[in-house]
């Protein structure tokens, strides 16, 4: 389990290294904090990764425009697809689709 601080998540996809979620979060690890960040917090907003053993948020922090939240995952061979209502995603334009290559 991970706590967001009140905010919603919209989608879920998961590989073996990791439970991706996605939504109007913008923390992660956040049981404390109720639309703020509390003790431990971990600052991904809209976008992020979850260990799948520990339940804790994993580094990986590409960010995105927040907007209402990521809609749609799809994890395939060439990577993890993402479909969202903003044009923003890991600091770049894409349109609200990207991908990001599985490591």
């Amino acid at each position: 389990m991970n706590h967001t601080g009140g905010n919603t998540l919209f989608s879920v996809s998961v590989t073996g290294a990791a439970v991706y979620v996605g939504g109007h979060q913008r923390w992660l690890n956040n049981p404390y904090g109720h639309k703020s960040a509390g003790p431990g917090a971990a600052s991904r907003p809209g976008i992020g990764a979850i260990d799948p053993r520990t339940g804790k948020a994993l580094p990986w922090n590409p960010t995105r425009s927040r907007g209402v939240g990521v809609r749609a995952f799809l994890a395939t061979p060439q990577g993890l697809w993402v479909g969202s209502d903003t044009n923003e995603l890991a600091k770049e334009y894409h349109g609200r689709i990207g991908m990001f290559p599985l490591a």
